[in-house]
């Protein structure tokens, strides 16, 4: 297997990259995170991968990996413009890979809801729904297997893979919208996990 890039400096180090995507490749995310997915890309920086025009969409499989903690992180330009709290294992809803994203954030953590990602416009299709959770996550109606962290209860707003494989778009920074965002298949964005 090819080697993965690993940063040993942040908070101690130990931290391996699980998965990198950027805003050069329109690859759907749809079951990201299950089984493994061109390991090659996941060699470098991300911060590199959202400068360059190199598509990347690549994996491990995040199911399967021996980790405790991860975090999700964006780039832009070549600099990381955003990293997540952690978010323990164990906070975890659903399997990488099945339908469904993580999107809302509670006192208890971070977790998944939606569904497949045909069928998220409100509220329809989700699954496990967090006590509080707005309908429809936040408007999200073609997100597919993705994230968003935005303090905003209005679509497509915050840290987002989102979109479909001809005008979707990814933002690079948090809650950043429209600054951060680009257009696949235009280069300038990346956004990656971290486990530990």
């Amino acid at each position: 297997m090819a080697s993965v890039y690993c940063d040993m400096t942040t908070d101690g180090g130990g931290w391996t990259l699980g998965l990198v995507k950027s805003s050069a490749e329109r690859t759907s995310l749809v079951d990201f995170g299950s089984g493994v997915v061109d390991v090659q890309s996941l060699g470098a920086d991300p911060s590199i991968a959202s400068a360059e025009n190199i598509g990347r969409a690549a994996w491990l499989d995040l199911n399967e990996l021996p980790f405790e903690t991860l975090r999700i992180a964006a780039y832009l330009e070549g600099e990381q413009t955003f990293v997540s709290d952690d978010i323990a294992r164990s906070d975890l809803r659903i399997p990488f890979g099945e339908d469904g994203y993580y999107l809302y954030d509670d006192a208890n953590g971070y977790f998944w809801c939606g569904g497949a990602h045909a069928f998220t416009d409100l509220g329809t299709g989700q699954i496990d729904r967090p006590v509080g959770a707005p309908a429809g996550c936040k408007n999200h109606g073609g997100l597919g297997s993705g994230w968003d962290f935005s303090e905003s209860l209005s679509g497509n707003q915050g840290l987002t893979a989102c979109g479909n494989d001809v005008n979707g778009w990814m933002h690079g920074q948090w809650n950043g919208y429209p600054a951060g965002a680009r257009t696949y298949p235009a280069s300038g964005a990346a956004q990656a996990i971290w486990l530990r």
